[in-house]
């Protein structure tokens, strides 16, 4: 990314971000210094917020190297982010992201380029409405439709009144709200899939994911397991002689 300033008159710029799917990293110019910081599991909007939290943490005596070893114990908070093994049915498992607290244009471009790098058999977006964004909304969603990150899912659900005014590919499905397509739910998802969710809170995704938490057979949060990792095991496995 292009090198960046924090603040007005701050003495910090991020030069750029290097991320990885297990652990990802910022390098920082800081007070002249060049610094890594360190997050396990990153996005790059939490690469970002590592560096403002560093610049506040600095001031109390954390240098980088203890900021790097306290950032090991990071955890995403609710819904921002989040990662689950979903157990859902027998012999169907898959990775959900729960990215649903928020959503804006930026946010959504974040999301896109940190699932870029996951190397999975099938990513399933379900996006929802932006609120809030004034009279150019529908321009905003339209444009989001036109991002060509979007071409790494092999299928995206959009939910909202706003995306149903919108220009769709054919590999977009549209429905009004969450509770519309909940009921369509297994004609979606797959085995060794990864389902990204992201939407304005009050497109009320949460009933997706409270669904699952009711309905799978397992539910596991917070993990440091990647969808793909067990496919390939899985594979290796039945190609051993």
């Amino acid at each position: 990314m292009q090198q960046s300033r924090i603040g007005d008159g701050a003495d910090i710029s991020i030069l750029r971000n290097n991320l990885g799917k297990r652990n990802s990293t910022v390098d920082v110019s800081f007070h002249g210094e060049l610094v890594k910081l360190k997050i396990p599991q990153g996005n790059i909007a939490d690469l970002i917020n590592a560096v403002y939290v560093f610049a506040v943490l600095n001031n109390f005596g954390i240098n980088f190297i203890k900021f790097n070893a306290l950032s090991s114990f990071y955890r995403p908070l609710p819904r921002r982010f989040d990662r689950s093994r979903i157990g859902y049915k027998e012999n169907l498992t898959f990775e959900l992201i729960d990215d649903a607290y928020n959503s804006s244009p930026i946010s959504i471009q974040s999301l896109l380029e940190s699932i870029e790098i996951r190397e999975v058999q099938e990513k399933i977006l379900i996006l929802g409405d932006m609120l809030e964004l004034g009279m150019d909304s529908v321009k905003l969603h339209q444009s989001i439709l036109e991002n060509q990150l979007l071409n790494q899912f092999s299928k995206i659900i959009l939910i909202g009144e706003i995306f149903s005014q919108c220009e769709k590919s054919d590999a977009m499905q549209s429905f009004l709200n969450v509770d519309q397509f909940i009921g369509s739910i297994n004609d979606y998802i797959s085995d060794g899939c990864l389902l990204v969710l992201k939407a304005s809170h009050g497109i009320n995704l949460y009933k997706l994911r409270n669904f699952f938490d009711k309905e799978a057979i397992s539910v596991q949060k917070n993990i440091d397991w990647f969808v793909e990792d067990e496919a390939y095991n899985l594979y290796s496995k039945q190609n051993t002689i």
